[in-house]
């Protein structure tokens, strides 16, 4: 029924002032889907694949995928870099945040085109026939943090709530939809999150056509002189066409797998 897509590669976050995490903190946030026996697609770093294949060799619904700077830099979102990279020296933009310059979704322009990559990842997962199910869907590679709760095995998908989808995307609020449009000044000047970007899901033949959508967004933010990470664009997403997106009636932070349980 679903396909799950991750990846990890590192832009040296463990030598971060703000917002710190090291590989081995990924690393144990990512072994729950171990267990979870859904299919997943990881795209794993080069220098990390040996380890990752040692923890999930003997499990058949876990591909692994090397990658490196030179398989990330054909897609559309690492050609972003220069925009990213301008726009957060910008002293306008600086300005404009300037009590959120810790953040890294407005000081480091590789988290971002990260956070972008998400989306060509699993387009790439579709066109390159690695998903076999109905739906696919993105799932970050770190999403069982310390903090969140861990699956109850044997874990069991809901194939009713993928179901409800329909030609949808779903998208996990973190706080109940405002009814009025929430201007982008307000959430980049707040740090405001309505969509969590840890998670979206869909039918696979939906995922061009979003993708594809999340770049429009993504250009009129940057056209601005502004720059977010993508849940500020899944955001400008769901306010372009809102009838394109399923909200999951879940709300707070990392209830994914929680609501997705049967």
């Amino acid at each position: 029924m679903l396909t799950l897509v991750t990846f990890f590669y590192s832009i040296g976050r463990d030598e971060w002032k703000h917002y710190r995490r090291s590989f081995e903190a990924y690393l144990n946030a990512f072994k729950p889907y171990i267990n979870m026996e859904i299919p997943i697609v990881v795209y794993i770093e080069d220098k990390y694949f040996d380890i990752l294949h040692k923890l999930t060799h003997d499990n058949n619904h876990i591909t692994l995928i090397k990658i490196n700077e030179s398989f990330m830099s054909k897609f559309p979102s690492y050609k972003y870099i220069y925009n990213e990279t301008t726009i957060m020296n910008s002293s306008t933009y600086k300005k404009l945040i300037n009590h959120r310059l810790t953040h890294p979704e407005h000081s480091k322009p590789m988290y971002n085109i990260l956070m972008h990559l998400k989306y060509d990842i699993v387009l790439h997962t579709v066109k390159n026939g690695l998903c076999k199910t109905p739906y696919v869907a993105w799932t970050d590679f770190g999403y069982f943090q310390s903090g969140v709760d861990r699956p109850t095995y044997p874990f069991k998908l809901d194939n009713k709530k993928i179901e409800e989808i329909g030609d949808k995307v779903m998208f996990f609020p973190i706080h109940p939809l405002s009814k009025n449009e929430i201007p982008i000044m307000h959430i980049l000047k707040s740090g405001y999150v309505q969509f969590g970007g840890y998670f979206w899901c869909c039918k696979k033949e939906i995922v061009e056509n979003f993708v594809r959508m999340y770049h429009e967004q993504l250009n009129i933010l940057h056209k601005n002189i502004l720059t977010d990470d993508d849940q500020t664009i899944m955001y400008m997403c769901f306010i372009k066409k809102p009838s394109m997106f399923h909200i999951a009636d879940s709300k707070g932070w990392h209830k994914v797998y929680k609501y997705l349980a049967k």
